[in-house]
C-alpha cells in the first residue's frame, strides 16, 4: 500500500513545494526516501552526501544486513539503486553508494557547536496513521545527542531524517529504536535518539569493513539492576563486543528443546527469569558464527543472548535465533564452557560508570 501512495503523493508534493518551499527542502538540503530493494517496504530518510553519488541514512539492522540493497527516491528527479558502503555500528548510520546519481550534497554543519536549549528543526518524510506518506518539519529543543526527542506534531519522524540548526545546516540525523527484546520504547509523539552527524561521519571514516560487518548494533541487558546499554558510548560497545568474541568459540552441548522459550521476549521479561543471573542480548549487522571447542561451526545466527551468574551454580548458557516482525525468536541454544570472567569485568565497569 505504501508503494502505491507515492503515485498520489507526487502531485501533492508538487503543490506543497510551490506553496511552502521550506517544507520540501531544509535550506536547500534535499531529503531523499529510502525503500527496500523491491520498493515495497519503507526504510526511512536520507541526505545526499559527498560527490553526489552517495547518501547518508540510518538503517535498522534487525531487518537488514550489510549485504542489503535499497531504492533511493528523489521525487520529481529520479530513482537510484543503492548498496551499503560503510556502517557506523555505534549509531547504525549508513553510507550508501548510489548508481548513476548526481545529487547536490547536503550542507553539513558543526554538530559540536550546537548549544543546549537551542532550537533545532527536524525534516522528515513519514507516515501518518492513515498510511499516507507526507513530508513534515518540526522544531524542538536540543538537549544532547543520544537523547530521545519529544515533538508536538502528529507525523512520525522516521530514521535518517536530518536535524538542522538555526542556519539551516544539518547537525544530526534521527536514529532508530532497537526493540527486538523488549516492548517498543517509542511512543506516539516521540522520536528515536538524535545522532551527532559529525561524530558519526568520523566513525565511518575510521572503521574498516570487516570490523563493522560483524559488529553488534543492539545491546539489551537484564541484570541487577537492569541497564539499557544502547545509551553507552561507542568505545564501551566495542569493548563488550571484543570481550564476548572468545566466548563465541566455546559452545558446549546444545540446550534441550524444553529449555528454548517459545516466546523469548516474554521469557526475558518474566520476573523469575530475570533474577536467575544476568542477560545480555546482542543483535548483529550480519549473522555471526558460533563454534564449539573443536573449532567447528555449530550455528550462524542474527542475535545472541548470554545468561551468566545463574542461581544454584547452574551453568552459563547462550540462546540464539532470528528476528521476525521486529521481535526476537529463539531457535536454539548452547551451554557456555568458556570463562566469562573477562567479559563480566567489562560489563561491571560499564554498569558502574556514571552516565
Amino acid at each position: 500500500m505504501k508503494k502505491a501512495i507515492l503515485i498520489a503523493t507526487a502531485f501533492v508534493y508538487t503543490i506543497i513545494c510551490f506553496v511552502i518551499p521550506v517544507s520540501c527542502k531544509a535550506q536547500n538540503n534535499i531529503i531523499l526516501q529510502v525503500w527496500s530493494e523491491n520498493g515495497m517496504d519503507w526504510v526511512g530518510n536520507a541526505i545526499p552526501y559527498g560527490d553526489g553519488t552517495s547518501a547518508l541514512t540510518v538503517v535498522n539492522y534487525e531487518n537488514y544486513s550489510a549485504d542489503s540493497q535499497f531504492q533511493i527516491k528523489w521525487l520529481g528527479h529520479g530513482q537510484y539503486r543503492a548498496t551499503i558502503q560503510d556502517i557506523d555500528p555505534a549509531t547504525s548510520t549508513t553510507l550508501l553508494k548510489l548508481e548513476d546519481a548526481n545529487i547536490p550534497p547536503a550542507s553539513i554543519g558543526d554538530s559540536d557547536a550546537v548549544k543546549v536549549n537551542s532550537k533545532i528543526t527536524i525534516h522528515s518524510w513519514g507516515f501518518l496513521q492513515s498510511d499516507k506518506l507526507i513530508q513534515a518539519k518540526e522544531t524542538t529543543t536540543f538537549y544532547n545527542y543520544g537523547t530521545i526527542l519529544f515533538l508536538r506534531g502528529s507525523p512520525y519522524m522516521e530514521p535518517g531524517a536530518p536535524a538542522t540548526d538555526a542556519h539551516g545546516q544539518i547537525i544530526g540525523l534521527i536514529g532508530t529504536f532497537y526493540d527486538a527484546f523488549t516492548i517498543r520504547p517509542g511512543a506516539p509523539g516521540m522520536t528515536p535518539p538524535l545522532i551527532n552527524i559529525k561524530k558519526s561521519i568520523a566513525n565511518l571514516n575510521n572503521i574498516n569493513e570487516y570490523s563493522w560487518r560483524y559488529k553488534p548494533v543492539e545491546f539489551y541487558e537484564i541484570s541487577k539492576p537492569a541497564k539499557y546499554l544502547n545509551a553507552i558510548s561507542a568505545e564501551d560497545k566495542n569493548d563488550i563486543a571484543e570481550a564476548i568474541q572468545p566466548l563465541l568459540k566455546t559452545m558446549g552441548p546444545p540446550l534441550p528443546a524444553n529449555e528454548i522459550p517459545p516466546d523469548y521476549v516474554s521469557f526475558l521479561m518474566n520476573a523469575q527469569t530475570s533474577q536467575d543471573g544476568s542477560f545480555l542480548c546482542l543483535t548483529y549487522i550480519n549473522p555471526i558464527k558460533l563454534y564449539d571447542v573443536a573449532d567447528q561451526i555449530v550455528a550462524e545466527v542474527k542475535w545472541i543472548s548470554l545468561q551468566w551468574g545463574r542461581n544454584g551454580n547452574n551453568p552459563n548458557r547462550i540462546f540464539y535465533g532470528t528476528i521476525q516482525r521486529n521481535r526476537a525468536v529463539a531457535t536454539g541454544g548452547f551451554l557456555i564452557t568458556g570463562d566469562t570472567g573477562t567479559f563480566e569485568k567489562v560489563i561491571n565497569r560499564i554498569n558502574l560508570a556514571p552516565r
